[in-house]
């Protein structure tokens, strides 16, 4: 059974997860956590964790499992927001049933420096694969000019070229090659 982690940073006013990014490592074992206040004051965390099979049940809610009281003593000078994403960030079990091994890029958070990131995986058999990338407030990007694609037999290799300097929220979704079968 994989376990599912979603949190929630608050303020006395609201909600706000956007300065909270959590991955999980060791086949989603281990729960990590990054937190970077937007001003100086006290938050709460609040960690919910559960069954990945409470996903399936639309009107299942995680169990809180955890409080934290984080007094911010001293904000950064130009924080900036991560894009809103409920669930923790990086390769879930989904990209390995798909037969593919990130070969460069196993790290949640990909940087570029002005450039192209080139990412390789190595694929185990046909997939079909999707993409999305969204900026900061949550809107779709047109991925012609941001997202290059070449495959081989053994090899999906990604060329992404961000669209300006921020935050931008990358997916990619993919399933095995259905095998059609028949004959005329």
């Amino acid at each position: 059974m994989k376990s599912f982690t979603n949190l929630v940073l608050q303020d006395e006013e609201a909600s706000i997860n956007q300065w909270v990014f959590c991955t999980l490592k060791e086949n989603g074992a281990v729960g990590s956590f990054l937190v970077q206040p937007p001003s100086e004051t006290q938050f709460i965390l609040k960690i919910y964790a559960g069954l990945e099979d409470l996903l399936a049940d639309e009107g299942a809610a995680l169990p809180h499992v955890i409080t934290y009281v984080l007094i911010c003593e001293k904000a950064r000078r130009h924080s900036v927001a991560w894009p809103l994403h409920d669930v923790a960030w990086g390769p879930t079990p989904r990209l390995y049933e798909c037969g593919l091994d990130p070969l460069n890029q196993t790290d949640p958070i990909i940087t570029t420096w002005g450039g192209k990131k080139h990412i390789y995986f190595d694929k185990a058999f046909d997939i079909l694969v999707m993409f999305q990338m969204y900026d900061i407030d949550g809107s779709l990007l047109d991925l012609k000019g941001i997202l290059g694609k070449e495959e081989t037999e053994d090899q999906l290799r990604l060329v992404i070229v961000p669209p300006g300097t921020g935050f931008f929220k990358f997916l990619m979704y993919g399933i095995p090659r259905p095998q059609v079968g028949g004959s005329l």
